[in-house]
């Protein structure tokens, strides 16, 4: 019995360098294509709370809400893409309050840098003139990294003298 055991345990520790030596990368086209992802929120970096983009004007701020709350707005569709040296491509559509377009999208979902870059932006449609909506196109240029699986989705973006900002992202119920 107590051979068993012995042998068990051995067993147990002669496979941890192999459990452990595992790549660790996100199943990219899992996370990003898998359906359409609605803004929820924006936030700095390392925070819960939504940035205050309208001074403290809260009948603007009322609007941007319920503008987020609309079906149509602020989403975002990534479509499935190729993956070369780990790395992913593909396009997207975003549709914002006024405007909708298309782009490409490429993502490593090496762990160690899980890097995002949304180029090639074709927008349409009147400009926009509320300001989640110009932060959440703007966001999007300028995002840097992803991290999230298939049910939540976190994009980190940077701009010239600000702090990295997040938009985060949900599927919206059906």
């Amino acid at each position: 019995m107590k051979i068993k055991k012995l042998f068990i345990e051995l067993l147990i520790i002669a496979m941890l360098p192999i459990l452990t030596a595992c790549n660790v990368s996100d199943d990219v086209n899992e996370i990003f294509a898998s359906g359409t992802w609605k803004l929820t929120n924006i936030t700095l970096e390392n925070s819960r709370q939504m940035i205050d983009l309208w001074g403290n004007d809260v009948a603007a701020r009322q609007k941007s809400l319920n503008l987020m709350e609309e079906a149509g707005t602020f989403n975002l569709t990534f479509h499935s893409g190729e993956t070369t040296d780990g790395v992913t491509s593909g396009v997207f559509d975003v549709q914002g309050d006024n405007r909708y377009g298309t782009g490409r999208w490429t993502a490593n979902g090496n762990s160690s840098s899980r890097t995002l870059s949304l180029s090639d932006f074709h927008l349409n449609g009147s400009g926009e003139t509320d300001i989640v909506a110009k932060t959440f196109l703007s966001g999007l240029q300028h995002s840097i990294r992803y991290s999230g699986d298939s049910q939540y989705l976190y994009i980190y973006y940077e701009e010239e003298n600000q702090p990295i900002r997040c938009l985060w992202f949900i599927h919206p119920s059906n």
